[in-house]
């Protein structure tokens, strides 16, 4: 992804990409069913909701600026739907290892910025901000959804729905900003990528939506959010990227917020 020009494009391309080849999957498993769709249809939009804030917030600020704060608070309010809403019994010591993993996100992006000299003015920066926490909200709201829905209907199930639906309705909000035509080209240079990506992310996927039904959404859908970490250390040893130590620093930060976590059932 960090190779190509049209990120969000080829994004799109291997979610499309990856949901025509998980179909098949539905000649042994049956659709969800009644009530289920509720959800796959609420996470869906949330998802759709989520790559147009994405695309916003790319266009006001770099990926180190948007990504870490974006991933890094959406703990934050994944805790308060998975608390008020889904009624998740959360102990102190999990609660507080949320917060220092998100300290920890957030400090790695922090890294980014400081180490690339990225400087933006006040008013572009608060825009960034709140695009950047928007992406986050969204993201906080289709995990919740599908943290309580896969408590109801088979994983599998729940998972080739959504991520069907989802690729069908964040295709609207990309052709405001993109002729199919120019869709088309992206393909046609990002074909390897697109299905790397794809198939990465849909597996990615489905082993979220497995963890949900195996602990609380809270605790699950915030370490998940621990690929900033590979993401990070990836881009400063191969990628090029500045920022080595304040990096490693945040990364021991993001581990002691995971082993709060872990150990506080």
């Amino acid at each position: 992804m960090k190779s190509c020009r049209e990120r969000l494009v080829v994004l799109w391309w291997s979610l499309a990409f990856s949901a025509l080849a998980v179909l098949p999957v539905l000649l042994w498993v049956p659709l969800p069913q009644g009530r289920a769709w509720t959800f796959v249809l609420a996470s869906a939009a949330a998802q759709a909701a989520y790559l147009a804030l994405l695309s916003l917030a790319y266009s006001l600020a770099d990926f180190s600026l948007v990504y870490p704060v974006a991933r890094g608070s959406a703990p934050l309010f994944l805790l308060l739907w998975s608390t008020q809403l889904l009624h998740e019994p959360l102990q102190v010591q999990g609660l507080v290892g949320v917060g220092v993993l998100s300290l920890g996100l957030m400090g790695m992006g922090l890294s980014g910025i400081l180490g690339s000299g990225t400087r933006l003015r006040p008013g572009q920066q608060m825009a960034a901000l709140l695009a950047a926490l928007g992406v986050a909200c969204t993201i906080s709201i289709y995990t919740a959804i599908d943290g309580y829905a896969v408590k109801a209907t088979p994983a599998l199930s729940y998972f080739v729905a959504q991520w069907c639906l989802s690729v069908v309705l964040a295709l609207p909000p990309l052709l405001l900003r993109n002729r199919w035509s120019s869709l088309v080209e992206v393909l046609k240079c990002e074909r390897a990528g697109v299905a790397w990506v794809g198939l990465g992310s849909a597996l990615a996927y489905f082993l979220a939506l497995q963890a949900y039904t195996l602990a609380p959404v809270g605790y699950a859908g915030a370490v998940r959010e621990v690929s900033v970490v590979l993401g990070a250390f990836l881009g400063w040893r191969f990628g090029g990227e500045p920022g080595g130590p304040a990096r490693l620093f945040s990364a021991v930060v993001i581990f002691c917020g995971i082993l709060l976590v872990a150990t506080s059932r």
